[in-house]
């Protein structure tokens, strides 16, 4: 039953939400994503579009959405589309971001399909003792299930040029329980 109310409360927040847009003649961001999805539904306005840009770059592809995606393969060509993304920064999952579109590209791309792929794995600003300790910790806490790659020879950095020397310092912090419960008890 809460779930069926909170539906309703959004459902009934989307309807008055899109009457005040209509009244007030105003899109939000994911309207003028819809509406132009539709546009490009008609071949002439699409095929305007491929004609119309020489060059296509999207820069954080890691985090686009389906919709997002139809809309740069509606007005792409096979020769004119620039990606660029890491899908270890992927973070905008809350906003429907599909990090397999960027995998599935480079796949394709690294398999010479239309394409190639380039890893940008160089590092010019940081020093042996960060980049080490940094990939010592991803490859073991990255894996196809917690970040939808693997963390392999192609995504670990490579140290490139002079970086300054430094260390890295850390520290494990145990969490105990039982010192919660002294608190809360202390408090009451």
């Amino acid at each position: 039953p809460y779930m069926q109310q909170l539906a309703q409360a959004v459902l009934t927040f989307r309807d008055k939400y899109s009457k005040k847009k209509q009244q007030v003649g105003a899109i939000d961001f994911s309207d003028m994503e819809n509406h132009a999805l539709k546009l490009l539904n008609d071949p002439s306005i699409c095929e305007a579009c491929k004609e119309r840009f020489k060059y296509i770059f999207v820069d954080e592809y890691q985090d686009i959405n389906l919709l997002q995606d139809s809309i740069i393969s509606a007005i792409k060509r096979d020769d004119n589309i620039f990606f660029v993304g890491d899908v270890k920064q992927s973070i905008y999952r809350f906003r429907n971001a599909e990090p397999k579109l960027f995998i599935k590209k480079a796949a394709q791309y690294s398999n010479g399909l239309n394409g190639c792929t380039l890893n940008l794995s160089s590092n010019f600003r940081s020093s042996d003792s960060v980049i080490n300790f940094t990939n010592e910790i991803f490859s073991v806490i990255m894996n196809e299930r917690t970040g939808e790659i693997n963390y392999d020879e192609t995504c670990k950095l490579k140290k490139e040029g002079q970086a300054g020397v430094g260390s890295i310092d850390f520290e494990i912090i145990e969490h105990n329980k039982s010192a919660d419960n002294e608190c809360t008890d202390a408090e009451e």
